[in-house]
């Protein structure tokens, strides 16, 4: 049986806290692998903010020209390519995000030292699609481990009919001749007091 190394566990448990990336050097042009790496984590029901300068359009999504101007905070900080500049760090810190994870490439010297000083858990050379494709197989996660809000359940009405204190509903069943009587009744109450049509989410009784 496969068994997720120390490093494994301790990356797939940061996935596993994240609801929300930004995603700095993102290149919206045809093709890129940043862009199939925004397009990745938004399908597995992360919340992806790309951060780039003339706010183009990444994988579906407007991207954003700077981590300051994403809106509240985020989880994790994801740099995709090239290097990761000092302003870039502090922008990450005052984001208030908890992970900044350095792809396969990306330069950051010196950035450990400041990390620690500001409490920030720091993943070097690992592919985040790689490791959440390999972390979620192995460790038996659902594939979808962010906010997923096309899940989220609505309300639906409780559409059975309402009963009186006769229990008859005027004009209702059929009866031996399709005009009423004892067993319309009965087959009103069976009606009564079965299931709502089957929609999802809780009950909401009518006025």
């Amino acid at each position: 049986m496969k068994r997720l190394t120390r490093e494994e566990v301790r990356v797939e448990r940061l996935l596993r806290a994240t609801r929300s990336i930004a995603v700095l050097g993102a290149d919206p042009r045809h093709g890129a692998r940043s862009g199939a790496v925004v397009e990745y984590l938004k399908q597995a029901g992360f919340d992806v903010f790309p951060v780039h300068a003339d706010r183009a359009e990444i994988a579906g999504l407007t991207s954003w020209a700077n981590l300051a101007d994403v809106p509240g905070s985020v989880d994790l900080a994801l740099v995709v390519d090239g290097s990761l500049e000092r302003g870039a760090l502090d922008e990450v810190v005052l984001k208030g995000a908890r992970v900044l994870w350095l792809q396969p490439g990306v330069l950051a010297d010196g950035v450990d030292a400041l990390a620690e000083k500001a409490h920030l858990v720091v993943v070097r050379d690992r592919d985040i699609v790689t490791e959440h494709r390999h972390t979620e197989q192995v460790a038996g996660q659902p594939r979808k481990r962010g906010v997923n809000v096309a899940g989220r359940k609505g309300w639906y009405q409780d559409d059975r009919k309402r009963r009186d204190d006769t229990w008859h509903v005027e004009g209702g069943g059929g009866g031996h001749k399709g005009g009423g009587g004892q067993h319309a009744v009965l087959d009103e109450k069976k009606m009564l007091g079965g299931r709502p049509s089957p929609r999802r989410g809780p009950v909401r009784t009518p006025e």
